[in-house]
């Protein structure tokens, strides 16, 4: 945003198509990767409603305490 109100259009629109495609594209696809490489027991839709419920009572911190929360339950359950 500094860049585009500093008239410096085309060094914002490069900045924002590089960190458009190279780091969400490593984190996305790297480090996911990397982290996740065990997989999970969990379905998706119930990682999902556990990050809308994470969402609904602790806000932006509820996305990763919900399927945090979601994951100490099922392996407490599945032990």
């Amino acid at each position: 945003m500094y860049l585009w109100f500093t008239g410096k259009v085309e060094s914002a629109f490069l900045l924002t198509i590089w960190w458009g495609l190279v780091v969400a594209f490593l984190l996305d696809n790297v480090l996911r990767t990397l982290l996740m490489s065990g997989g999970t027991a969990m379905n998706v839709p119930l990682i999902f409603f556990s990050i809308l419920g994470g969402v609904h009572l602790f806000e932006l911190p509820g996305v990763p305490y919900g399927p945090l929360i979601l994951g100490t339950l099922y392996v407490r359950v599945y032990l």
